[in-house]
Order: C-alpha cells, then structure tokens, then sequence
C-alpha cells in the first residue's frame, strides 16, 4: 500500500524524570498506562537500552480517536525519536525503526513519514517522490471508530489485532494497484489517484 503523512499531528512534551514512565492526555478515553502505544515505546527503548532514565510524557489529541489515522502510532514514534535524543541514545533512523516494527507495523513509517510504500506486513519500506499541492478532506463524524470485535478494549495495541487478521491477504507482495497509484500520481493525474485510494484497514477490520 502506499502511506501519505499529512499535516495533522497530536502534540507530545517529554520531560526527563529520575526514574519510571508517567503518561497522561487531555483525552479521558485514550488509557495513560502500558496500553497506550507511546508508553509502550518508552518501555521499550529503557529496555533495549539498558536506560534508568525516566520521563514524564503528555499527549495532546489533534488527531481524531480511533479514525484509522494512526493517531496511537504516530504518538509511539515521537516517543521514540523524542527520546532517542532527550536521552542521547544515538540510535539511527533504522534502530529506530526497527524497534518500532517491534510495536506496531505501520510505526516505521511514522518515525519518517512522507510517500513510500510499504509491503510485508507494512514495515517494508520504499520511498516515494512526495504528494504536493493536494488538499485532503478527511470527514470524522463522532460515532466512527474501529474496535477490536468482544469484549470492549479500548485501543487495543496494533500488534494484538494485527496477529487476529488473515495472514495471506495482508502479508503480500506490492500489488498492482499500488504501482498503478504511483503511476498515475507521478503524472499528477488526481481523478486516478482518487479512484484508487481506499481504506485497506476497514476492508480487513469488517472480517474480524
């Protein structure tokens, strides 16, 4: 598929703190505790890097909840890449992706954003020449939203649904669809792009 970073973004402040990971956000439904994807990512990184350090980390929503943005991974790689310097790490930009692949398949993309294609299991990534001039309406009425099927969790981590989604249909090759929408973007014919751009994610979700 071929994934498009846009100018929409939640707002992360990370602050260095003796020891632990605190995690709060001006949204009551989004869980502050190990749930949340940019939790996880500081577990992660304390644990990979054998760091003490703590931080104190505040998520400001602008992106929709539950909407199919990536709202929860964008969140994860700023945490990543916030901390990789608040912490002087050191890590590259493909540790860093690396790690996050680890928490969530479209993550790897967040930490670098713009055009690219991805294939696997969406952590295979190809550059793309960017989408400029294109203006983007994303309708958001309150009552849509995705949730795992049972019993209700909220933003259950990327990696749980993903593993409960059918493996072949998702885990393929670039298909020609996608190399028919880079084709057609490249010549800037936007009705073709329009006509294949679809929401991959709702089509797999509905099967659950």
């Amino acid at each position: 598929m071929v994934l498009q970073s846009i100018h929409l973004a939640d707002r992360l402040q990370l602050k260095c703190r003796p020891h632990g990971i605190h995690l709060t956000c001006d949204r009551p439904e989004v869980p502050a505790d190990a749930r949340n994807l940019a939790y996880q990512a500081a577990e992660l990184l304390q644990k990979e890097c054998h760091s003490a350090a703590g931080v104190e980390i505040h998520i400001e929503k602008h992106i929709p909840v539950a909407a199919g943005l990536a709202g929860g991974s964008a969140d994860a790689a700023a945490v990543l890449v916030g901390l990789n310097q608040l912490w002087g790490l050191g890590l590259t930009v493909g540790e860093l992706q690396s790690l996050a692949a680890r928490l969530g398949s479209d993550i790897p993309f967040c930490i670098q954003g713009g055009t690219q294609l991805a294939t696997g299991r969406g952590e295979v990534l190809e550059p793309l020449a960017d989408w400029e001039g294109i203006p983007v309406l994303w309708p958001s009425p309150s009552t849509w939203g995705f949730l795992p099927p049972g019993p209700i969790k909220p933003f259950v981590p990327v990696r749980s649904v993903w593993e409960r989604m059918p493996h072949p249909s998702l885990r393929c090759p670039p298909c020609r669809r996608c190399w028919r929408l880079s084709a057609v973007r490249i010549h800037r014919h936007w009705p073709g792009v329009c006509a294949m751009t679809w929401n991959r994610w709702f089509c797999r979700s509905t099967r659950l």
